[in-house]
């Protein structure tokens, strides 16, 4: 009985890393259009919830359905990251190349300031979008709340993501593994808080809108 029971465990496990591996690679692959990459990641956030919390069943398909579902919401909450994201990029190139100064010091530091937002604001809003039905302004909005409120969530989660793009760029398909090792953390950290959040009442209900999906 408790081979049985053991054994179990070790095949669920197993179950869970192949699909998170799957997803991993489906999310990589909706990515490379750029302009996609926000309805990707609302896709991954969503399916990997299901994953694990054992509601998954044909990967593939659920993806397919929330990237299609999230897809307006998501893309317009992209496009303007993607736009600053560029912006930062080309002042942070602009700073560098200052003689040293108290304005180039200022100019930087407003700058990683900035980056932080950014990046706070990208660890959470398509996680939003993914669990609940929110329009654009609201997904913003409750993604600067939770970068104010859990700084150290948000650093753990964009680490992570730091890490998958790093280990992408670096090992290509070899990376899978590990890309579906961080979004086993990420997720289970970005889950623990919406649930002190909203409340078990009231995710319930979410998870029940959305498994209609």
């Amino acid at each position: 009985m408790f081979h049985y029971q053991s054994d179990n465990i070790v095949m669920n496990f197993l179950s869970k890393a192949f699909d998170l591996m799957f997803l991993g690679i489906l999310w990589f692959v909706c990515c490379f259009p750029v302009v996609t990459i926000g309805a990707s990641l609302s896709a991954l956030h969503r399916v990997a919830a299901k994953i694990l919390d054992d509601h998954g069943s044909g990967i593939f398909r659920e993806f397919i359905c929330a990237f299609r579902e999230n897809f307006r919401t998501a893309t317009v909450s992209w496009l303007p990251l993607l736009v600053s994201a560029g912006l930062l990029a080309l002042n942070f190139e602009l700073c560098l190349h200052m003689e040293e100064g108290l304005f180039r010091q200022l100019w930087l530091g407003l700058l990683i300031f900035c980056a932080v937002i950014w990046a706070g604001i990208l660890s959470w809003i398509f996680a939003v979008i993914a669990r609940f039905r929110v329009t654009v302004r609201e997904a913003f909005t409750d993604a600067v709340l939770f970068t104010g409120k859990y700084p150290a969530i948000t650093a753990g989660v964009a680490l992570f993501w730091l890490l998958d793009v790093l280990l992408l760029l670096y090992l290509s398909w070899f990376s899978f593994p590990f890309v579906a090792a961080g979004m086993y953390i990420q997720n289970r950290m970005l889950e623990k808080t919406f649930t002190k959040y909203w409340g078990e009442a009231q995710k319930g209900e979410s998870e029940k809108q959305w498994n209609n999906g």
